[in-house]
């Protein structure tokens, strides 16, 4: 009978050795450095200045790169602003997490995000978003124990002196001094602990309105303001870093969601083609200890950025990314080696438009993209692509679909075959803007090459065309939105989403009677309530008759609107009414019902506070003024009715306080500034006076109130 050995004693502290050398080891120390992201949306490389762009004026972007390392060929795998983001924060391909479009996937609670591996070792995690794609709702919050998503559907232009809802034209969104202002008080709070903060700026994208100086700045090219604007609050927020005492232990991570066509390709903006206009991104990293002014010629990608930063705190990435570390890039004297093959794809002209999609590869010097119309590009020799080598070079057409095909089924997941179900609300917004077509089905399907739809590259000049019309809508021009209203209706004669830019053309151009027509198309079509909440139109319809004089049939149309659904805003255009016509109870008792409502107007709030506040009842105006400014915490007008209150209760430290601010929002505020005016005469500081006066004076020297404050200066 055979018996075992015995294990000696000294046998046995061998292996009892290697055992604590291996549990050593996986508890290997993290070098916790702080992480700020900063991404900025629709963000051209070709388009900083540090990128060789000879107009661009990109100071602080300029800076990150002297005390960094700037990555001349990065790029993105999806040329939209949710799906670009997920893969950021994942480091995986949007097949793979799932993010397809804008607006109509959430991301999954088993993805797991940056911000999700971080807090697990113990960082704080902060973001502070730009604009509804990245809305909670959709999912990229995950991890984030702060996500400040607060957005404004109105806003103030440059010049202060109109309103412009871009919940009508385009996404809701907020300035990058808005998205700094709400995330620095929690930078004050995490200073002293690792952090984790995410910045997203999203002022590049369309419509271009950059403050002044800006706008004015940069009048020829207002895309080139945006990014020069951008790039302030970029040299702010280094500043505060500074100011901190965190910026040498801060990695800072500056780059882009994707491109802009501008023209290239016939595309105005982005997401329906995959041309690197669209696809090539600035991407800077300044990495504590790290190479400083070193450039990296080497394609990279988005996807890299999660395993990089992981890698550098000493965290190992899961398996299963199609990203890759980028971390020996980041140190000094790094040698250059075989550029990345990268994947790329947009679906949303099969999503949102009933077109064909297109995927793309990067392998060597060629690029390869699938479709309804095949091309490949030599993008060493022609990186404009421009030269379509489809048939010239066949054999090496050949070998990249079949390497795109294998791509796909190597990395597929449960993730890539799904039928996807939005809101009700949402699917009409995105419709409406031109973004969903007109059934509202969104069916991903199984992860293939697809031939079928067609070509995007045929129809993308109906996208330029609705953009250009609602770029002219926005800067208030309908004469000129008319021109593609009219292109994109004879396209598409029954389309409701241009019915509607119609209507709304011929509203701004004070042709009621023609934007009534229009309306009354709209309410006829087939998939009118796809695009439009009925009760809606017939309250815009309400307003046209009152500005033709048809008081009755304009109460009528609301009447009409309330049975269809009763709204607050049907109860305010209804007390507006009655205030015409003198009726002061009726005004009274129609603003108390329109408050009644969640989504009641912020002028309805105001002006049933003011009327309390006439009465004196303080109890019950207060509550509603303090409503409207939650509501629209960044609208100058409702700071200043919330200061003129204030002032009158002889509240002066919160009336200046709440003047200053409207002042802050908007410059060109001058009733505003004449507030302030008056508000430090009253309390005797005549030196602040003076500077109210003279921000006035900056802003509207010929003003009536200007020449007012000039005659009470003391």
């Amino acid at each position: 009978m055979l018996l075992a050995p015995m294990l000696r004693p000294t046998s046995y502290v061998f292996w009892l050795g290697l055992v604590v050398i291996a549990t050593l080891s996986s508890c290997k120390k993290l070098d916790k450095i702080n992480v700020v992201i900063v991404t900025v949306d629709t963000t051209r490389a070709d388009h900083i200045e540090c990128y060789g762009h000879p107009k661009s004026k990109t100071p602080a972007i300029n800076a990150l790169a002297e005390d960094g390392v700037l990555f001349e060929n990065a790029f993105t795998p999806v040329p939209i602003t949710c799906p670009s983001h997920s893969t950021m924060m994942t480091g995986k391909v949007p097949f793979t997490h799932g993010i397809r479009d804008n607006g109509l996937f959430i991301l999954a609670e088993e993805q797991e995000t940056l911000a999700e591996i971080l807090k697990k070792e113990g960082y704080a995690c902060g973001a502070a978003i730009g604009a509804f794609p990245l809305l909670s709702r959709f999912g990229v919050d995950q991890g984030f124990d702060f996500y400040d998503e607060r957005l404004g559907g109105e806003f103030e232009d440059p010049e202060g002196n109109r309103v412009i809802r871009k919940k009508r034209l385009f996404f809701d969104e907020r300035k990058a001094a808005l998205v700094n202002e709400s995330i620095f008080p929690w930078l004050d709070e995490h200073k002293d602990e690792p952090f984790f903060a995410w910045l997203h700026y999203f002022d590049p994208h369309h419509p271009h309105e950059p403050p002044p100086p800006y706008n004015h700045r940069f009048a020829d090219d207002l895309y080139l303001g945006e990014i020069a604007y951008s790039d302030e609050c970029i040299g702010v927020l280094v500043d505060k870093l500074k100011e901190m005492g965190v910026y040498d232990n801060t990695m800072i991570v500056f780059l882009s969601d994707h491109g802009e066509g501008r023209g290239q390709h016939n595309e105005y903006t982005h997401s329906l083609l995959a041309y690197n206009s669209t696809l090539h991104v600035p991407l800077v990293i300044k990495n504590p200890g790290g190479a400083k002014g070193q450039r990296i010629s080497k394609r990279v990608g988005t996807v890299d950025l999660l395993p990089t930063i992981l890698k550098r705190i000493g965290i190992e990435p899961a398996d299963d990314l199609q990203g890759v570390s980028l971390i020996d890039c980041l140190n000094p004297g790094f040698q250059e080696s075989e550029p990345q093959t990268l994947y790329a794809e947009t679906l949303s002209p099969r999503l949102t438009h009933g077109l064909g999609e297109i995927r793309a590869f990067y392998d060597g010097e060629y690029k390869y993209l699938h479709g309804p119309r095949k091309e490949l590009f030599n993008i060493a020799e022609d990186p404009d692509e421009l030269n379509n080598l489809i048939e010239a070079e066949p054999e090496v057409a050949s070998r990249m679909r079949s390497r795109l095909e294998e791509y796909l089924k190597d990395n597929s997941s449960s993730h890539s075959s799904q039928q996807v179900s939005i809101d009700e609300e949402t699917a009409r917004r995105l419709m409406a803007l031109g973004y969903l077509g007109s059934s509202g089905a969104v069916e991903v399907g199984e992860e293939r090459l697809r031939d079928d739809g067609v070509a995007p590259q045929e129809r993308v000049i109906d996208n330029t065309l609705l953009s250009r019309a609602k770029h002219w809508l926005n800067l208030r021009q309908p004469t000129k939105a008319r021109e593609a209203i009219v292109d994109l209706l004879e396209r598409a004669p029954d389309n409701p989403a241009y019915l509607s830019l119609l209507a709304e053309c011929e509203r701004m151009s004070g042709n009621s009677e023609e934007a009534l027509k229009a309306f009354e198309k709209l309410l006829e079509t087939e998939n009118a309530q796809a695009v439009i909440h009925p009760d809606k139109t017939l309250l815009l319809m309400s307003n046209l008759n009152l500005q033709l004089g048809n008081v009755e049939k304009a109460v009528e149309m609301i009447q009409e609107a309330q049975d269809f659904n009763e709204t607050a805003q049907g109860h305010y255009q209804l007390a507006a009414i009655l205030k015409t016509k003198g009726d002061t109870a009726g005004y009274f008792e129609e603003l108390k019902k329109a408050v009644e409502f969640e989504d009641c107007p912020t002028t309805a709030l105001i002006e049933l506070g003011i009327l309390y506040a006439q009465q004196d009842q303080i109890a019950k105006a207060e509550p509603l003024l303090r409503k409207a400014l939650e509501a629209e915490p960044y609208s100058a007008r409702i700071h200043y009715n919330l200061a003129a209150f204030y002032f009158q209760q002889e509240n002066l430290d919160e009336a200046i306080r709440l003047a200053n601010r409207a002042a802050e929002l908007s410059p060109g505020y001058i009733l505003a500034h004449y507030l302030r005016f008056q508000l430090y005469q009253k309390v005797g500081d005549q030196e602040q006076a003076k500077a109210a006066l003279s921000d006035a004076e900056k802003v509207a020297p010929a003003h009536p109130l200007v020449r007012a404050m000039k005659g009470l200066i003391r």
